[in-house]
């Protein structure tokens, strides 16, 4: 029973699950510490720790189109917290999820931030609410998403978009504080 779990466990297609996945084992390591510090804060050191990972994780499999998603989450982040220029920043940031998409258009990881960029750079609402609205579409399970949209939503007036999108995402994963905190905004 070991050996025939042991075969299992270590086909490439356990880290290949996810929509723009990798069969790299280094590479899927790199990318689960990056997401690890992207999820810990907004400090600069933490976001330049998980931009090193996400690095990492596309230097191992350039093909990776989730970790290219989190490079362009953490590139915006530390745009829009002001430890990157903000022209430059987004700009990078822009271009890791645009590339993300081209390697994979369904992973709505990569959607998230080129709508977040689109209503912050480009001031573009409609167009960064069809984004978001397609981020959710793709992955409607992801608690994520519906709060990021929340936030978006709830800045730009849309009320009764940002108290359900809120909801659900307390529905989705009752247990993190993110949800709720978008619920309770």
């Amino acid at each position: 029973v070991v050996e025939a779990l042991k075969v299992r466990l270590l086909e490439p297609e356990v880290f290949k699950a996810e929509v723009g996945g990798t069969t790299n084992a280094r590479a899927y390591e790199a990318y689960l510490q990056g997401l690890y510090a992207l999820n810990k804060g907004q400090q600069e050191s933490t976001l330049r720790a998980a931009l090193a990972s996400f690095d990492r994780a596309v230097a191992e499999d350039p093909g990776y189109a989730a970790a290219h998603a989190g490079r362009a989450r953490a590139l915006s982040q530390l745009a829009s917290n002001g430890y990157d220029p903000f022209d430059s920043g987004f700009r990078h940031a822009r271009e890791a999820a645009q590339h993300a998409i081209e390697l994979e258009p369904k992973l709505a990881l990569a959607w998230l931030p080129l709508a977040y960029i689109t209503s912050t750079v480009d001031l573009d609402i409609p167009k960064a609410r069809e984004q978001f609205k397609r981020a959710i579409a793709l992955d409607p399970g992801n608690a994520e998403a519906q709060v990021v949209f929340a936030n978006f939503a709830l800045g730009v007036g849309l009320n009764d978009e940002a108290i359900e999108a809120a909801s659900k995402a307390v529905q989705l994963d009752p247990i993190a504080p993110r949800p709720h905190n978008a619920l309770a905004t």
